[in-house]
């Protein structure tokens, strides 16, 4: 009986301890990320602008292209309307809807293409804008999203049918001039790896001595050991020259080069819900804004 109440003291103890833990542990398991500061009076200071962008949208097994031109996309400030069917946008409707200003208004006038029966119209349903942005993060995206009611084909390239959206990289001035720099810091240690490892090449053909072929093996194979380590892609979307990107409202600079995507949803196994999918449809161009009274 004594061994009994000994294990069940010592057993209760465990457990109380283990809650202690879990308690304190609720802080990092239930953490979340924080939105960049001020991020919904960021979004605001865009009512009204209004972009004016190029579709292109390829078939990557083909050289077809669909070019939609004249899409204009007018920004507003408030949510959609109540009873208002908008898009499940990838921010407000993710994991991390915090990160998001949530669905804001969007009107779109979904342009045109040619196509071999002529002059077709492009139609949009269920628009809606976001800013999605992480704080210390030095770029967001506006991603506006609208529903498309039926596909449109141009030879063997076709915008689908179903949500789309597009994702356009914005920046604070300051932002953008540090992730400049990064990358101007990266493709020169890059460089230099790639140089160190032609230069050991070079020196490993040119020698018949095998222990020096044997050296400048290894030093090439280092060499290419950095590459790897160095190498990423984080600084694909960084706009090196003023021309690529145009000011918006409080100050914010926009990548005139966007992407456009597709969602499609699959039934999970087991009737676990659905399986989200994103699919690359080409470029989204911003040629120019519209709007001249930008807000600063």
């Amino acid at each position: 009986m004594k061994l009994f109440q000994s294990i069940s003291v010592t057993l209760i103890a465990s457990i109380g301890i283990a809650l202690q833990v879990l308690q304190s542990a609720d802080a990092f398991i239930f953490s979340r990320n924080e939105p960049y500061p001020n991020l919904i009076d960021m979004a605001q200071a865009q009512t009204g602008t209004l972009f004016n962008v190029r579709l292109q949208i390829a078939n990557p097994t083909s050289l077809s292209q669909l070019y939609i031109d004249g899409l204009q996309l007018e920004l507003d400030c408030v949510a959609p309307p109540k009873g208002k069917d908008h898009v499940m946008l990838p921010g407000a409707n993710g994991e991390q809807p915090e990160l998001s200003t949530g669905p804001l208004g969007l009107k779109a006038n979904g342009g045109s293409f040619i196509s071999s029966g002529g002059l077709q119209k492009v139609r949009f349903e269920q628009e809606a804008w976001e800013m999605v942005w992480l704080a210390d993060r030095p770029t967001g995206s506006i991603i506006c999203g609208f529903h498309v009611p039926q596909p449109y084909i141009r030879n063997d390239a076709i915008l689908p049918p179903g949500q789309c959206f597009l994702n356009f990289r914005v920046w604070t001035p300051k932002g953008l001039h540090t992730a400049r720099n990064e990358k101007m810091a990266y493709e020169r240690s890059l460089a230099k790896h790639v140089e160190a490892q032609k230069d050991a090449i070079d020196k490993m053909n040119a020698t018949s001595n095998p222990i020096m072929k044997a050296v400048h093996f290894r030093n090439a194979a280092a060499a290419n050991e950095m590459i790897s380590v160095t190498h990423t892609n984080r600084f694909q979307t960084v706009p090196m020259e003023d021309d690529d990107v145009v000011t918006i409202g409080d100050g914010l600079l926009v990548a005139k080069q966007g992407t456009i995507w597709t969602t499609v949803y699959e039934d999970k196994p087991f009737n676990l819900g659905k399986k989200e999918t994103h699919f690359y449809l080409g470029g989204a161009m911003l040629k120019d804004l519209v709007k001249d009274d930008v807000k600063e």
